[in-house]
């Protein structure tokens, strides 16, 4: 094993919340962790080899005890930072002084075969919004990025594009969190449309689409559902008991060719 091997052996890419300094701390997003420090994107230049506190707020299922979990803290020194094209900076830091246990948990995360690459902490928020290019009507996306990566597709880049601008490391399809839908004070007066850059029964979002429609069928908000992947049955039981207010109900079959989808559509269901 050459040492670019071993390097890229002993790091995991993440992204997850980092802050540096006490007061008036600088924040930024870690992108590459290892035994011997991280990766990060701040807004401002971090200074090369001035001793700072670093705080790192790792997802919580890492912890012994998720319900205690703090993150890490550390004390560490940035070794190099430049400038990025979109005027944020990457800079390489090292840990000098790191706690035993906080040390071990950053190895397990390192060396775990079950890691998930790219893990971000935060969540894009549940909205209902006018879609221009979805007839003007109010849609609703569950997923920021759509599973099915369709090449010929450019609608599931939009809002994925517009959430890396304030999310400079996320690349991942990252489900939306529900929580706002429940303080909602008035339900949409027309048809709402599922869903204009992403597919509502994708694997990460047919949950989420069941917990909405649950919730909205029965308060009288009319859906209409355009999907290339296949419908739970209790989905299905759901949009039976309410099929007066469906609206309609399109599934896409482009092509039979097996080889040809996945190519063009890597992401969904066979069609046979």
């Amino acid at each position: 094993m050459d040492n670019e091997e071993r390097r890229k052996f002993g790091r995991v890419k993440m992204t997850f919340p980092v802050e540096f300094g006490s007061s008036d701390s600088l924040k930024g997003e870690t992108f590459d962790l290892s035994g011997s420090g991280l990766r990060v994107i701040t807004k401002f230049s971090l200074t090369c080899f001035q001793k700072m506190k670093i705080y790192l707020n790792l997802p919580p299922c890492f912890s012994a005890d998720p319900e205690k979990a703090i993150g890490i803290k550390a004390n560490g020194c940035a070794v190099w930072s430049k400038k990025m094209k979109n005027q944020k900076y990457m800079s390489g830091v090292n840990f000098l002084e790191i706690v035993p246990e906080d040390f071990e948990m950053l190895q397990k995360i390192i060396h775990s075969d079950k890691m998930t690459s790219k893990i971000s902490t935060k969540k894009p928020e549940f909205k209902i919004s006018r879609e221009i290019h979805s007839c003007n009507m109010y849609a609703i996306d569950l997923t920021v990025g759509c599973e099915h990566k369709c090449l010929y597709c450019h609608f599931s880049t939009i809002k994925k594009n517009e959430w890396q601008k304030e999310n400079f490391c996320a690349t991942e399809v990252i489900p939306v969190d529900l929580a706002p839908l429940y303080r909602l004070k008035q339900m949409p007066d027309s048809v709402v449309y599922l869903s204009p850059s992403s597919d509502a029964f994708a694997p990460l979002a047919r949950d989420l689409t069941h917990e909405l429609l649950s919730y909205m069928l029965p308060k009288g908000v009319i859906f209409t559902i355009s999907t290339k992947a296949i419908i739970p049955q209790k989905t299905i039981k759901l949009l039976k008991k309410y099929k007066h207010l469906i609206e309609g109900i399109a599934v896409g079959i482009t092509n039979l060719d097996k080889d040809r989808n996945a190519l063009l559509e890597p992401g969904v269901p066979p069609a046979n």
